[in-house]
């Protein structure tokens, strides 16, 4: 039986963060969007004070709270300074989720000459990010995009969008692919399994991010 959770995490450029987590094993779904801010319902055009985050629903019995943790540090510069915008913040839904990322990050500041700025605070409200912005990736390609016949609103949700979000921006494997296929039970097209086969070959491309 799944163990749903969610944790969110600011990291720089949101549709990057999104494809990082969305490969992972464990990972049921990611969306992005906003929070930390005072100001009600941000949108891109009018952020505020709030910082660009991913959301990442996770199946607890495949996946921690404290490898999705490694996944954070790993995947951007924890003594960057950047604006508020893109500042490196763990936003936590429980006390247990903040115990282990206080943890997680002293272990993490042992192996850093400079101080890590990462902001270690308790969750108010997310503010789910405008369509455009979810599934970043995979909507550069409209053919594989239509092939899904998902509506905005399920596209977010997606285990199998999020997967292949993920695939579009270079990230994981060919045999992964095959393999979430078949679990799946998804078919894609000659032509668009070939071409997501092709992206993963390339490797990983956050050029726009």
């Amino acid at each position: 039986m799944s163990a749903k959770s969610e944790a969110i995490f600011g990291l720089q450029c949101f549709w990057g963060s999104e494809v990082k987590f969305g490969i992972l094993e464990g990972v049921i779904s990611t969306s992005v969007g906003y929070t930390g801010g005072s100001t009600p319902h941000p949108t891109y055009k009018n952020l505020s004070d709030h910082t660009e985050v991913v959301k990442v629903v996770f199946d607890s019995n495949i996946i921690t709270y404290s490898q999705l943790l490694e996944t954070l540090w790993s995947s951007h510069d924890p003594v960057a300074t950047y604006k508020t915008q893109y500042k490196s913040a763990i936003f936590c839904t429980t006390d247990p989720q903040k115990q282990l990322a206080e943890e997680s990050l002293q272990a993490k500041q042992t192996q850093l000459s400079q101080p890590i700025v990462t902001e270690i605070l308790a969750l108010n409200v997310y503010y789910l990010a405008e369509h455009y912005h979810q599934k970043y990736f995979l909507r550069k390609h409209p053919t594989l995009l239509s092939e899904l016949a998902l509506t905005d609103s399920q596209l977010v949700d997606s285990p199998v969008a999020t997967r292949l979000n993920s695939y579009c921006a270079g990230f994981g494997s060919v045999q992964q692919l095959d393999n979430d296929l078949k679990s799946h039970g998804l078919r894609l097209s000659p032509h668009n399994e070939a071409l997501v086969k092709e992206l993963i070959r390339g490797g990983p491309n956050l050029g726009e991010c």
